[in-house]
């Protein structure tokens, strides 16, 4: 249950560093603190992503299916830009 929405959101755990990390809508960087938005389609060029929040409802009802199956969730982060340190 998320205190801040006052509704059941999936949630990211086991991130070193990091509670809280919640999938949710949105279109911009302004949309969040850091959580990942999903999207249908993303704008690149202007920083926003379009169809959020059916993208978002697309990948909770796959989450709450794979759950329901007693499948484990696990998220996979490929293409972060390098450190500079």
């Amino acid at each position: 249950m998320s205190k801040r929405w006052g509704k059941m959101m999936w949630e990211l755990t086991g991130v070193p560093g990091f509670t809280g990390i919640r999938p949710h809508a949105g279109n911009t960087s302004k949309d969040t603190e850091g959580c990942p938005i999903v999207g249908k389609e993303r704008d690149e060029r202007h920083g926003e992503v379009s169809g959020s929040r059916q993208a978002r409802d697309a990948l909770y009802a796959i989450m709450d299916a794979a759950e329901a199956r007693g499948e484990p969730i696990v998220w996979f982060v490929d293409g972060l830009p390098e450190s500079n340190g």
